[in-house]
Formats: C-alpha cells, structure tokens, sequence
C-alpha cells in the first residue's frame, strides 16, 4: 500500500506541484522500503518468504522511479532485485501455468527489462539489465486471461531488445579494435531478418485493447527495434550515408502508423521506448515539432514524458543523432534515463 500511495503521490505531482505532495510520496516510498528490509531479512531462511508479493513490491517501486522522471538510473536497482523474486516465484509457481498473478507480473518484468536498453553507449552496463532468459517463462503464462496486457501482441519483439542492446555492446568494442568479424554480421542478419519477418499472431481480445490499436502498436515497435539494431550495428557511424538509408524506410513506416493510433487508446501508455528511438533519428525541424506536440499533449501525464521530450531537445539542439547520440547526450548531462 505505501508503494501505491507512492505512484500516485509521484503521479499527482506531475499535475500539481507542492512540497506537501512530494513529502507525503517520499515518506511513503521510504515506508515501503523499510518494510521491504524487515520483510526479507526477519527470516534466517528464504523459505517463509512470498515471492509473489515481494516481487510485486519492487515492480511497483520500478514504476515509482519511471513516472518520477528519476535520472540517476534507481531503477535498475529494483529490476536487479525483481530478477532474484522472478526466479523465486517460477520455482514455486511451476505447477500453475496459466495462473493470472504470476503472469501479469512476469510480463510487466518483462517489459521493463526491455525498454530500459536505449543505447548502448553510456558506460553503464554493470547497472544496466541486458538480457534476461525469464522473458521465456512467459510462454507458460499464454492461455492466461490478461496475457499481453503490457506487451500486446508484440512479446516476440520485446525479447529481442535486450539481444540488440548486448550486441550494441559488443560492436561497440569491435569498434574501439577496428574489428567486424563475419560472426557479427551474421548475428546482425539473423536479428535483422527476425525483426523483419515478424507478423502479429491471432489476438484474442480479453479486454478493452482493440486488435486494431495492438497490432498497429506492435509493428510500431518493429520499426523502433529496426532502427535500433541498425544503429548499434553502426554504432558511432550514426552519420553513415548507408546507415541513414538503411533507416529512411522505418522512420516513414512510423509515421504513417503513429497517425492511425488514437491519444487516448491505452495502448500508448507502452509507446515511449518507440518513440525516443525514432525521435533520436529524426532531422527534419517538422517531423521534430510533430512528435514533441504529439508527446506534450498525451493524456499520460507524468515526469518521465516531459524528461524524455527534454532528453530529445538536447539531442536535436546538441546536433547528436540516434541512439548511440543519445548516450553521448547522457554521459554530457550526467544522467541515465530510466524508462518504464
């Protein structure tokens, strides 16, 4: 309950400043913590504790930090300590495939074990979550009842985020050596080719998500991932003329997409991660202009929107571009953008 008065004080302080609203939130986060440490160290053995609980307590402290605009990177903290409860929570769960809870909370971890890989090129991987083998487990949890509640229909896609930005990691030093073995472009293809080849499976509509809005969505973020693996194949050449060709098509497809999604559909409380990656790449002033009155006009109001609008004008009047001028921007501003 302290973690839910904490989003929503963070939450309200975004429409209404006030020492009292940002008091009252800090207490409150501060509670669920102390209650987090009581809870994991009164037992001498893991055996009493509850996984699922624990584990909702620090997703819910992930969301705290997200809408917060925090800048120092916090939430990898808790994402650290949600992959130590997920491992936890599918031992003892193994026996309930399907069950709702567990899903849920599997796919919200999931999701944002994903969207925080925005660059790979800001010194930062011990903090940062890279890859994850539990995005797998959700398989089991298909048939569950709110299954791609977070994700949509675009789980497959999710999974291959972390992959990209591991591989932005090693290109990065291939890069330092002068080095591009056959190994990476093969990787770079094969990724490039799941990427491309990807089509949205058959959506059972479970809830009040239109099949149309999902999947329009999810092929969004499949232009996103392919701008994204491009750039960190690229790497600092993110002014490469083939590399600028390369992405030319995705960044058109965006477009025309972004435009058939409604400001109010649910479904774009999901969409930031797409939308700094194509943002990072755009260079004419209109299509700029376009997507920051588009964001600044969300109904979605939290910190963490207007940070990212704030994030995208220091890339556009530093003169960077793409995500790997994203990390540049970062590492000059000192700040590690948490995404949720």
């Amino acid at each position: 309950m302290d973690c839910v008065l904490a989003i929503s004080g963070v939450h309200l302080g975004c429409a209404k400043s006030g020492s009292e609203i940002q008091l009252a939130s800090s207490t409150h986060y501060a509670l669920a913590l102390r209650h987090f440490k009581h809870t994991l160290t009164k037992t001498v053995s893991g055996k009493d504790l509850k996984p699922v609980n624990l584990l909702l307590t620090a997703l819910l402290l992930c969301h705290v930090e997200s809408i917060s605009g925090n800048d120092q990177g916090a939430i990898f903290h808790h994402l650290r300590a949600s992959s130590h409860f997920v491992r936890l929570m599918l031992a003892q769960s193994s026996n309930q495939a399907g069950h709702e809870l567990p899903g849920f909370l599997l796919e919200t971890y999931a999701y944002l074990v994903a969207v925080v890989n925005i660059t790979a090129n800001t010194d930062s991987d011990p903090q940062t979550v890279i890859f994850d083998p539990f995005s797998n487990a959700l398989n089991e949890y298909r048939d569950s009842k709110i299954y791609g509640a977070t994700m949509g229909c675009a789980q497959d896609l999710f999974e291959i985020i972390p992959l990209v930005c591991q591989f932005g990691y090693k290109r990065i030093i291939e890069e330092r050596n002068k080095e591009c073995p056959p190994e990476t472009i093969a990787l770079y293809k094969s990724l490039e080719s799941k990427i491309q080849n990807w089509q949205p499976p058959h959506i059972i509509i479970r809830d009040n998500y239109s099949a149309k809005d999902r999947i329009t969505a999810a092929k969004f973020y499949q232009q996103a991932l392919l701008i994204f693996l491009h750039a960190n194949f690229y790497a600092s050449k993110n002014m490469d003329p083939n590399f600028l060709a390369l992405i030319e098509k995705s960044l058109e497809l965006s477009f025309s997409l972004v435009t058939y999604l409604p400001e109010d559909t649910s479904i774009m409380a999901t969409m930031l991660w797409p939308v700094l990656i194509i943002g990072s790449c755009l260079r004419h002033p209109l299509h700029r202009m376009f997507l920051r009155h588009r964001m600044l006009g969300s109904p979605f109001n939290m910190t963490i929107l207007s940070k990212t609008v704030q994030l995208l004008d220091w890339l556009w009047e530093e003169d960077e571009f793409g995500p790997y001028g994203l990390g540049n921007v970062m590492k000059r501003h000192k700040i590690t953008h948490c995404m949720g």
